[in-house]
């Protein structure tokens, strides 16, 4: 009997085209060759981000924001790190988000970055939207919790973004020193792969 043997780890399994994969720059903010025709749009978004980052988070905010282009299982989770903002064009919410909206989730990724992934085939990161939009409010200032995705009509995310909304009440009713303790809480949380939420509402420590 033959049996047919597949190599386990994702980079035995997928082959990298490097011309495709080089990195193009625009600053601080870089994509692949294969998907150059988004930088000029992009790179506006990312470096006002990486602003927004630094004034929320000071010498522990990322100094670039780029595009993913790490290997991994399907399933797998993220490789992240603190001094870059990872962009997935394969996240529903990034691939068609222009102007404002790009910023905003770009800011999103800054301070709480999805461990999880987030592709149409995957779908593993909706869990961390709702506290990565308390981030994202929080760090440009809005007045009221904006999510990032519009509630859907389901039970169970009905009571996840009521729970955010009462999250974004605790933390904007204490003072604002307490506040960029618990988002700076929150973006260790999430690099860690913990709960973010309960970071920012100061039930954890990350």
């Amino acid at each position: 009997m033959a049996l047919l043997i597949l190599p386990a780890p994702a980079r035995g399994t997928y082959f990298v085209d490097k011309a495709a994969a080089t990195l193009v720059c625009d600053g601080p903010v870089c994509v692949t060759q294969a998907n150059r025709s988004r930088l000029p749009e992009l790179a506006p978004s990312g470096k006002e981000a990486l602003r927004v980052l630094h004034d929320a988070l000071g010498d522990k905010a990322p100094n670039s924001a780029r595009e993913d282009t790490e290997l991994r299982a399907l399933g797998h989770p993220r490789e992240l790190t603190g001094n870059v903002v990872l962009i997935d064009f394969g996240d529903p919410l990034i691939a068609h988000a222009a102007g404002a909206e790009l910023t905003r989730l770009l800011v999103a990724q800054g301070l709480a970055p999805n461990c999880a992934p987030r592709t149409p085939w995957e779908d593993g990161g909706q869990v961390d939207i709702p506290a990565q939009s308390i981030a994202a409010s929080w760090a440009l200032g809005n007045r009221q919790f904006e999510p990032l995705q519009v509630p859907d009509t389901y039970a169970y995310s009905q009571g996840a973004w009521a729970n955010a909304k009462a999250a974004w009440e605790k933390l904007t009713a204490l003072p604002p020193v307490e506040q960029r303790s618990r988002i700076a809480q929150t973006h260790a949380a999430a690099l860690s792969c913990k709960d973010e939420l309960a970071a920012l509402t100061g039930e954890t420590s990350p």
